[in-house]
């Protein structure tokens, strides 16, 4: 997919999102993941449905769609998603399943020292909650 189409697709998704179609931007980036879009930018069209999801109160599929955007952005050494998540789960009060989360990624040797940073900060902060 050229970027240009890429690019229109995205902003025809949130535009639906803003006006009120929930539906018809999920349809769109469900439409996104399944083109031959590039499999990195998927991950991040993941993360949309999800955030999509979880601002409806659907957090079942919103954990769904971000463990699928997981699922592809680890063979890709990448943990965008997988950050996400475990903050969606720290709103969602589960911080045991965030923290091993943070334990998982902060041991990544492709976590670059600011995201690094965050998840041992994170970590610290939860530890102390428990």
């Amino acid at each position: 997919m050229d970027y240009q189409t890429y690019y229109d697709r995205a902003q025809e998704g949130s535009k639906k999102f803003d006006a009120g179609d929930v539906d018809g931007a999920i349809r769109v980036f469900e439409d996104l993941v399944a083109s031959d879009l590039a499999e990195v930018d998927k991950a991040i069209m993941c993360l949309n449905v999800a955030t999509i999801y979880e601002k409806s109160g659907k957090t079942d599929e919103a954990l769904r769609w971000l463990d699928r955007g997981i699922a592809i952005e680890r063979l890709y050494c990448r943990s965008n998603v997988a950050e996400n998540k475990a903050l969606l789960l720290i709103r969602l009060e589960r911080p045991k399943e965030a923290l091993e989360i943070y334990k998982e990624y902060v041991t990544k040797p492709y976590v670059g020292e600011e995201q690094k940073a965050r998840f041992l900060n994170n970590m610290q902060v939860l530890e102390s909650q428990a």
